[in-house]
């Protein structure tokens, strides 16, 4: 039960990670990459979220490796 939720929780936080570089005219600033997105904070935010996918995702492999 508790892997098939870090599985969830990562693919989550990568969707959300890829939605973070779509652009969007009415965003209220540029982000560092030169245009408007949907968040401000792009490549920071982008980098955050894929790590956190990451972590879950390496959560999920040794919750299953001590199981077994």
């Amino acid at each position: 039960m508790i892997p098939r939720l870090f599985t969830l929780a990562a693919v989550i936080c990568l969707i959300l990670a890829i939605s973070t570089l779509i652009p969007r005219a009415e965003a209220s600033k540029e982000c560092l990459f030169g245009y408007r997105a949907i968040c401000t904070f792009t490549p920071g935010s982008t980098i955050i979220l894929g790590m956190m996918a990451y972590i879950f995702h390496d959560m999920k492999k040794k919750m299953q490796q001590r199981s077994a």
